[in-house]
């Protein structure tokens, strides 16, 4: 099992209502792996729905549950939609979730957080389909 973000306060600045706001950032072999949610796309949303056989907001209810844990086939559902937002609309879902597992440096686990204000600011100036910088 992998960590799950714990939910994030509002503050009287949060500015959430930026439609490309990142929301998520999913963590796999040390590297992040950005998420606007409210930039999905319908062809994105789509092509998750046939590569992994649940909508996303299904995905979102399993991240934003109480138990604190996620498994690692959500990490690899996130970093896919991720990369598919980034560009990458080759990335497959089956390769991906097969190279995701516990094994390896602890400091390296998989895992999903919410951004922080610092990382949203970061990620603001990225326009879907750019890696980030």
């Amino acid at each position: 099992m992998a960590l799950a973000p714990k939910p994030r306060a509002a503050s009287k600045n949060d500015r959430s209502e930026h439609p490309a706001r990142v929301t998520l950032i999913a963590t796999l072999d040390g590297e992040d792996f950005p998420l606007r949610t409210k930039a999905l796309t319908a062809l994105d949303v789509g092509a998750f729905r046939k590569a992994c056989g649940i909508s996303t907001g299904q995905l979102f209810t399993t991240i934003t549950d109480e138990s604190g844990v996620v498994d690692i086939d959500t990490v690899a559902q996130v970093v896919w939609l991720s990369r598919r937002q980034q560009g990458d609309r080759y990335c497959d879902y089956n390769s991906l979730a097969e190279s995701v597992s516990l094994d390896g440096d602890p400091k390296k686990q998989p895992g999903i957080r919410f951004a922080t204000e610092a990382e949203q600011d970061e990620y603001d100036g990225i326009e879907a389909g750019s890696p980030p910088v």
